[in-house]
């Protein structure tokens, strides 16, 4: 490169893949610059390792979006793809899912008893899910199932029969063999609410309707 002077810099920055000479890959800044000087065109190049960048930005994605403990999505990622399906006018089903028996599995096992059973369960309504269906933990041990698109009855009654059987299977906790059971409130949009606030409402109405009715059942809310 040409010494001396002022020049002038034209550049671009890219992201890239590279490969380091140990054979991985690794993600790379690379700043590209030419300068004019004495009339003749220079150039230089900046490459820039970006692992651990990258790796923060994971890290923070993580903390904003993903439930720690069970690895699902969170409150947060949850009502943001309610207003997507909002914003889309197309009817979508929501629904709530409370733990029946859990308070007893923390007091006779414990918080680290708790979590366990917290996270197979979170593995338990994924598998009842399906790739465009959103499964979310916001909190203790509530969860939501966000079911888009046009979802018929039949589908949105057959995942709800899933997660009511898939729970209540036995647990292994700590060598200890353990039931929960679920209790689920169900909301359809638009019929139960026209905003992300009154589909939570009906959906939560409904749950606590099933947990009146015995528990480890499912409630379609009702007006």
């Amino acid at each position: 490169m040409a010494a001396g002077g002022a020049p002038r810099l034209l550049g671009t920055t890219v992201e890239l893949d590279a490969c380091h000479e140990d054979g991985r890959e690794l993600p790379i800044e690379l700043s590209l610059s030419m300068w004019q000087e004495d009339g003749q065109a220079s150039f230089g190049a900046i490459i820039r390792d970006m692992t651990t960048r990258r790796a923060d930005e994971e890290r923070l994605f993580q903390l904003a979006h993903i439930d720690s403990l069970s690895g699902l999505p969170n409150r947060g990622v949850l009502l943001s793809r309610v207003a997507e399906c909002l914003d889309r006018k197309v009817p979508f089903a929501l629904l709530m899912l409370d733990l029946d028996g859990f308070k007893d599995v923390n007091d006779t096992l414990g918080h680290r008893a708790g979590d366990q059973v917290v996270k197979e369960v979170a593995q338990r309504l994924l598998s009842c899910a399906r790739s465009i269906d959103t499964v979310a933990r916001l909190g203790g041990d509530e969860f939501a199932v966000l079911m888009p698109e046009e979802t018929t009855l039949s589908e949105i009654e057959h995942a709800a029969q899933c997660m009511l059987m898939t729970v209540a299977a036995p647990l292994s906790v700590d060598a200890h063999l353990s039931h929960v059971t679920a209790s689920i409130g169900i909301a359809m949009y638009p019929d139960d609410g026209a905003d992300v606030g009154d589909l939570l409402s009906a959906a939560d109405l409904a749950m606590y309707e099933a947990k009146a009715q015995g528990r480890n059942c499912v409630r379609f809310f009702n007006s």
